[in-house]
């Protein structure tokens, strides 16, 4: 049966603009990047000699070495050699489970505290075991090191304040340790404490690379590091074969960039945990564009449908 007129007129129209139209852009990729992380660490805190620059009365913070660590945190643990646990006024505090507020990236949160003590035959205090749940946890955008202040004193002896990054780099087992209003104190000098954190960080990014002839055939990258609001560290480094031809690492700093497609041919997104997500470059590809019209008016066509056909032996057949 003959198509009609019509029909033949705005095929005629589709294929003549989808013959003059130069290839404009296509995404050559566009990819969710994700790699679940677990942060968790358990380690002791070491009081080192000659670290210090001041001296705090006690300690009532929670110090995070590095924010983006602790995407998501269930607990941490502290427990520390003799018989400590005060609220804010002094006041000694039984073993059992208290309800507080604390103040971070902003909002007050809600927070749960469970204290217990280990004692020895005799029944004498050998160590305070702290679990702290931060319920409501956000760190946003937040990153570098962050700490919350409780109103509790979890070490009433006194400490040195520590220089950075001097005590992370002896306490690296660890991202978590006691301090003063927000600084992180060591104990003093007889003073080791266990430290523990349940933690996780669901790393994403978000790569687009769109081909495009408009002025030259170049490629236009795109790569999102603030994924709903939460900012997430990565290096991007783009490559000609071997050669590296941009690098950059950043956080919560999405990276706009654009080259020729002649001068790179691959691109490596690194997340935190030294996952690599690789791709390759195609530059041979080619690509069209095509716009579906309106013979008479010249409208766009919405939700049309393109069936290209072949004439083969004089069958039309759907390719």
């Amino acid at each position: 049966m003959p198509a009609p007129r019509r029909t033949l007129a705005a095929l005629a129209v589709m294929l003549l603009i989808a013959a003059c139209l130069p290839a404009v852009s296509a995404y050559e990729i566009n990819e969710d990047l994700s790699d679940p992380i677990d942060t968790s660490k358990s380690g002791e805190i070491v009081y080192r000699t000659g670290d210090y620059n001041n001296v705090a009365p006690y300690h009532n913070t929670i110090v995070f070495r590095d924010i983006t660590l602790f995407q998501e945190l269930s607990y941490v643990d502290f427990v520390i050699p003799g018989n400590h646990g005060r609220d804010s006024d002094g006041n000694y505090l039984q073993s059992g489970r208290y309800e507080f507020s604390y103040q971070f990236n902003g909002d007050t949160r809600p927070g749960v505290i469970y204290i217990s003590r280990s004692t020895n035959p005799l029944g004498t205090v050998t160590s305070t075991k702290y679990t702290i749940f931060l319920n409501e946890w956000d760190i946003g955008t937040l990153d570098g090191q962050k700490s919350v202040v409780l109103p509790y004193r979890l070490y009433s002896d006194g400490g040195y304040r520590a220089y950075m990054p001097s005590f992370w780099e002896t306490n690296n087992k660890c991202d978590i340790a006691l301090g003063y209003n927000g600084a992180v104190y060591t104990g003093l000098s007889t003073l080791k404490y266990q430290a523990s954190h349940s933690s996780n960080l669901k790393w994403q990014n978000h790569l687009n690379v769109t081909k495009t002839t408009q002025e030259v055939d170049a490629y236009h990258i795109e790569l999102l590091r603030t994924i709903n609001n939460e900012g997430f560290t990565s290096t991007i480094t783009i490559y000609n074969d071997d050669e590296e031809v941009f690098v950059n690492t950043g956080h919560g700093t999405d990276v706009f960039a654009w080259f020729e497609t002649s001068e790179i041919n691959r691109i490596i997104v690194t997340s935190p945990s030294g996952r690599n997500f690789d791709y390759v470059l195609s530059p041979d590809e080619s690509y069209v564009t095509v716009y579906v019209r309106n013979s008479q008016t010249g409208a766009l066509l919405a939700d049309a449908n393109l069936t290209i056909l072949a004439a083969a032996g004089g069958t039309e057949t759907e390719v």
